[in-house]
C-alpha cells in the first residue's frame, strides 16, 4: 500500500489539529475516544507530536519522518475524526436532498462541510463530481457507517477471501501473539488483545504484514479487522 503523499503532509496535520480537543497548555487531549487517539497517533507519525498516555504534545517545529504513515490508514483517521466532528454525515436515505456525495451501487449517500471536501478529493476518497471514487471500498469498509444498514461488507467476495487468507496462512509470531491473545479467560480481554494484533499486523489488500513493526496506525474501531479477529478466534 503506498504512503501518504509528501505534499499532503501539512494540510492533513492542520486538519487533525483544528478538530483535536486542545488544553490551554496548548496540548492535545483525546478523552481516550477512539477517533481522536487514532488522530493523535496520526499525527506524531507525521511528525508534528509527541503523544502522551491522555494526548499528544506539540513539537516546536513539525520533524517530517522517513516512512510516512499509509495512505489507507490516513483515510480512514481522517474519515473518523471528521465524522466524530459532525463534518461529515452519512445519509440513510440515498436520496436525501441535502447530499453533496452521491450513492452508487456498493454504497450510500453522505454530506461533508465543504471545508473538507477539498480534502478528501486531494486524498481521493470522492471526486470533484462529489462521488465515491473507485477503489475507496477497504476504507469505507473499515469506518462501516451504521447509517448505512445495508452494508454487509462481511458477505463481499474479497473480504471473505481475505478473511479466510488470514485464519489459513499466518506468520509464527502472529500466531504467537493470538494464541496469547486468546489465552485470557475474559472474553474483552482477550478481543482487545486479539483485534489490537489484526489492527497493527493485517491489512485486507496485503494480508498480514512483516513483523515486528509495521508502520500502521492503531485504528481500534476498524471493523473489519474485528471480522478477522473474529473468525480466528472461532477457529482456535
Amino acid at each position: 500500500m503506498k504512503p501518504l503523499p509528501f505534499e499532503l503532509v501539512s494540510e492533513i496535520a492542520d486538519f487533525i489539529m483544528a478538530n483535536l480537543d486542545r488544553h490551554s497548555d496548548g496540548t492535545y487531549g483525546h478523552s481516550f475516544v477512539s477517533a481522536q487517539e487514532t488522530a493523535c497517533e496520526l499525527l506524531e507519525a507525521l511528525g508534528y507530536v509527541e503523544r502522551t498516555e491522555w494526548g499528544a504534545v506539540p513539537l516546536s517545529s513539525p520533524r517530517l519522518p522517513a516512512t510516512l504513515p499509509r495512505h489507507d490508514d490516513t483515510c480512514v483517521v481522517v474519515l473518523a475524526l471528521a465524522d466524530q466532528q459532525g463534518l461529515i454525515s452519512f445519509l440513510a436515505d440515498r436520496d436525501d436532498p441535502t447530499k453533496n456525495i452521491g450513492p452508487n451501487a456498493t454504497f450510500g449517500a453522505a454530506r461533508a462541510d465543504d471545508e473538507l471536501i477539498p480534502l478528501l478529493n486531494r486524498l481521493g476518497i470522492i471526486s470533484k463530481e462529489g462521488a465515491w471514487m473507485p477503489g475507496t471500498e477497504p476504507i469505507l469498509w473499515r469506518c462501516w457507517p451504521y447509517e448505512w444498514p445495508t452494508l454487509d461488507f462481511s458477505m463481499n467476495p474479497i473480504v471473505t477471501a481475505a478473511v479466510t487468507e488470514a485464519c489459513l496462512v499466518q506468520p509464527s509470531a502472529i500466531s504467537a501473539m493470538l494464541a496469547d491473545a486468546n489465552q485470557h479467560s475474559e472474553h474483552v480481554i482477550s478481543d482487545f488483545y486479539g483485534q489490537w494484533v489484526v489492527v497493527r499486523h493485517w491489512r485486507i489488500e496485503e494480508g498480514w504484514l512483516p513483523c515486528p513493526d509495521p508502520p500502521t496506525i492503531g485504528i481500534f474501531h476498524d471493523a473489519v479487522s474485528f471480522e478477522v479477529w473474529r473468525a480466528i478466534k472461532a477457529k482456535m
